[in-house]
C-alpha cells in the first residue's frame, strides 16, 4: 500500500515527502482553528531560515496503489509560529506551527464591549454562514461582546443557538448538525491472506465522477469483501 504524504512550506518554497518529515500532527476541533505541527531537519545544502517558511502551509496525502492516484488535502493554513535549532555539525532542525486562516484571524481579534445586537446582525457582522436552522430560538437583542475575541463570541453565539462552529469550504459555518453522509469502510481479504484497508470515501468520490469504475460483483474464487457503515 503506497501512501505518499507531501507537505508544502512557505507557499511552495520547500516541499517535503514521507521520510523527510520527522513528525506531523494535525488537530481538528469544533470551534477551533485546524492546527498543524510539522518537524523536520535540513542539512547544509539548504540555506533557508525560519522566516523563509512564513506564509501558506499545506499537507496532502495520495495513495497510488489502491486508489489509482487519488489525493486528499489533509491541511491548508498559514504558518503561525515555529523554532529553528542550529545543529553542531551544520544544518538545522525546524518545528513549524500552522493554523487554518479564518478561525485563526477571529481568534486573534479581540474587541472591547460592543452594543447589544440581534442574532442575525451578529452573524452578518462576524461573516458567518448559517447552514440549516438553529436548534434553539435566540432572543431579540441582548447579545453583547464583553471584551471577547471574535472567535469566543462566535462560539457563545453558536452555543446559544444549539449549533457548532467549523471552518469549511472557505467559510466559517454555524451548523446544528453534521451532514447526513456516512463513511464507508471496506476490509478486503485476499487469497494469499493479506489484508488491506481502503479509504472508501475517496474511492466513492472517484466512482461518482467516473474516474474509477464501479466495483463488479465478486467472482467465484475471487476476493471476499466485507463492508461496514459507521
Amino acid at each position: 500500500m503506497g501512501v505518499l504524504i507531501t507537505a508544502s512550506l512557505g507557499g511552495g518554497r520547500l516541499t517535503l515527502q514521507n521520510r523527510e518529515i520527522e513528525h506531523l500532527e494535525i488537530t481538528s476541533k469544533l470551534g477551533e482553528p485546524h492546527r498543524c505541527l510539522i518537524r523536520f531537519d535540513l542539512d547544509t545544502n539548504h540555506a533557508e531560515n525560519l522566516q523563509d517558511f512564513h506564509g501558506q502551509l499545506s499537507v496532502e496525502i495520495a495513495d497510488d496503489s489502491i486508489l489509482g492516484g487519488a489525493k486528499a488535502v489533509l491541511f491548508e493554513g498559514v504558518m503561525t509560529g515555529g523554532t529553528q535549532d542550529h545543529q553542531l555539525r551544520g544544518g538545522s532542525r525546524y518545528e513549524l506551527l500552522a493554523s487554518s486562516p479564518m478561525l485563526f484571524e477571529m481568534e486573534r481579534n479581540r474587541r472591547a464591549t460592543a452594543f447589544p445586537t440581534s442574532f442575525e446582525v451578529a452573524v452578518k457582522a462576524l461573516n458567518l454562514t448559517v447552514v440549516g436552522a438553529p436548534r434553539f430560538p435566540v432572543g431579540l437583542g441582548g447579545l453583547r461582546m464583553f471584551g471577547e475575541t471574535r472567535l469566543e463570541f462566535a462560539r457563545r453565539l453558536a452555543d446559544d443557538a444549539g449549533c457548532f462552529l467549523i471552518e469549511r469550504n472557505g467559510q466559517v459555518q454555524l451548523r446544528p448538525e453534521f451532514d447526513d453522509a456516512r463513511f464507508q469502510l471496506a476490509l478486503i481479504e485476499k487469497n494469499e491472506g493479506h489484508f488491506e484497508a481502503a479509504i472508501a470515501l475517496l474511492r466513492a468520490e472517484r466512482q461518482a465522477t467516473g474516474v474509477e469504475p464501479q466495483p463488479a460483483p465478486d467472482a467465484a474464487g475471487g476476493a471476499k469483501s466485507k463492508t461496514s457503515t459507521t
